[in-house]
């Protein structure tokens, strides 16, 4: 397909969301996948012996392709195409806070709100990403890095690439997806501010938040824990309908 053509990759668009009603496994495996692979590195790449496993190229291709199918504004296959790479479309958004790299911010930013929009169940997306708000690529075996032509890249991990999170890495995420969930319906922020209550009140015993949680505290006294409690609250509390999460007036009463 020639890529420069707007026309052309719009109805490519069209065709792929034919073809997925009536060929949903084969669109899934000769279509779907390879536009998404690049943010998808496989056991096979990490074995390599190189470096760099998608190059910047490579990444600016799949968001330009990901892009003409939102344009389809065709849930079932927004949602089949995002839903394996939300978790790293939202470690790039991550990975692109205080770059220069803030027209890929603005892309990205744009493909996870579609894909919110289009997707049956946006409330478990979102807290998926909260679940893995202090985890990094790095713990699989790759990292985000700058390109050669620029752009952002994807290469190995070494022995030196941090796996830990720390207090304002986790602060700029949650802006994140604060910002994503801006156009969301109250009834989306509602699940999703319910669950992060639970997930505050019953933490697991191998949930790295909590960890995080009484980490930060020991180490700032409490203070900052509280001050970020705070924070938080009033971020949320712009984006939300105050009759819809009153519950937040309680935790900046007491926290």
């Amino acid at each position: 397909m020639d890529e420069t053509d707007i026309l052309l990759r719009k109805a490519g668009a069209h065709i792929i969301s034919f073809l997925l009603l009536r060929h949903s496994i084969l669109v899934q495996r000769n279509i779907l996948e390879p536009i998404r692979s690049p943010f998808l590195p496989s056991d096979g790449d990490l074995s390599k012996n190189v470096g760099i496993i998608s190059s910047d190229e490579s990444i600016r291709k799949a968001l330009q392709r990901i892009e003409d199918i939102l344009s389809n504004h065709f849930p079932g296959l927004i949602s089949s195409l995002l839903q394996p790479i939300l978790l790293n479309l939202f470690y790039l958004t991550a990975y692109t806070q205080n770059t220069v790299h803030q027209q890929i911010k603005a892309q990205v930013t744009r493909i996870l709100t579609a894909y919110l929009s289009a997707s049956s169940c946006p409330g478990a997306d979102v807290l998926r990403l909260v679940e893995n708000i202090s985890h990094t690529p790095s713990a699989y075996g790759w990292t985000y890095t700058p390109g050669d032509q620029g752009g952002i890249a994807i290469r190995r991990t070494t022995a030196d690439d941090s796996h830990d999170t720390d207090f304002d890495t986790i602060s700029s995420r949650v802006l994140i997806i604060v910002e994503t969930l801006r156009d969301t319906s109250d009834m989306v922020k509602s699940e999703v501010f319910v669950g992060v209550i639970r997930y505050w009140l019953s933490p697991r015993q191998d949930d790295p938040i909590r960890y995080h949680r009484v980490k930060y505290c020991s180490n700032s006294g409490g203070l900052r824990t509280l001050s970020y409690c705070k924070n938080y609250c009033q971020i949320i509390n712009k984006t939300c309908s105050s009759h819809r999460l009153m519950g937040f007036k309680f935790a900046e009463k007491y926290y």
